[in-house]
């Protein structure tokens, strides 16, 4: 009888820093960063997933949106972001046009000092586009990756996770602040998650043990710090 689960991979396997070392070269800064001004506030706004309930009805999990947004005079440290897309059979149709709404957002959003890498998943994981800096010349070619994607095979997480961690392992260059934001709907079917006690899934067995601190720090390369392991994992309605 055939596994329609698919393959099961190892809990760990080693990451290969010097796989990816292709990322652009990083842009210097040309004048020192000004201190904010005295005046300068944080605006911090929220938008709950249910506006409103029924008297008689509760729920007892719900998603919140936080806004943050720093004063403008504020200078944010460039930041180095992997991307790690579900393209797989599931995703199709709508899901698969959000992720590309939501990427060509947060392309938008990044700056000329900030370099982004996409990387996508189905049955295996590859690096669509090598970490680039994502000046008006830069964001182009990254939208044109992105509104390229089409869906195909199952899903594999660890996977896409995995060479996630490559990329940001294998850079010759770093920035001041790395990060990693993987978009998809969670229907892994390669195994590894697990099941909380309330019944829903659990998946921070797929993350490399490198982001979780369970894992050496040389697995992911020399220099490869704790403190740029700023994982940000989203998945629509699923928990990490």
């Amino acid at each position: 009888m055939s596994d329609t689960k698919g393959p099961h991979l190892p809990a760990a396997l080693p990451l290969s820093a010097g796989l990816y070392q292709d990322d652009e070269p990083l842009q210097r800064p040309t004048a020192p960063a000004q201190a904010p001004a005295a005046n300068g506030r944080l605006v911090l706004s929220t938008q709950c997933e249910f506006p409103a309930l029924a008297r008689a009805t509760s729920r007892n999990r719900f998603t919140v949106l936080v806004h943050a947004k720093a004063p403008s005079n504020v200078a944010r440290a460039p930041l180095d972001l992997v991307a790690v897309l579900d393209v797989s059979g599931s995703m199709k149709d709508e899901k698969l046009a959000l992720v590309k709404q939501a990427m060509c957002f947060i392309i938008d959003q990044l700056g000329p000092a900030d370099r982004l890498s996409v990387v996508t998943f189905s049955n295996d994981a590859s690096c669509l586009t090598r970490l680039a800096g994502m000046s008006d010349a830069g964001k182009a070619p990254a939208k044109i990756a992105v509104e390229s994607l089409a869906v195909q095979g199952s899903t594999n997480i660890r996977q896409g996770l995995r060479v996630g961690a490559e990329v940001l392992a294998g850079r010759r260059e770093k920035n001041a602040v790395a990060g990693m934001i993987l978009l998809s709907d969670g229907q892994e079917n390669y195994g590894g998650t697990s099941v909380r006690t309330d019944g829903t899934k659990s998946y921070v067995n797929l993350v490399p043990s490198s982001f979780t601190g369970a894992g050496s720090r040389n697995r992911a390369g020399d220099g490869y710090a704790r403190r740029e392991q700023r994982v940000k994992l989203r998945g629509r309605g699923r928990n990490f």
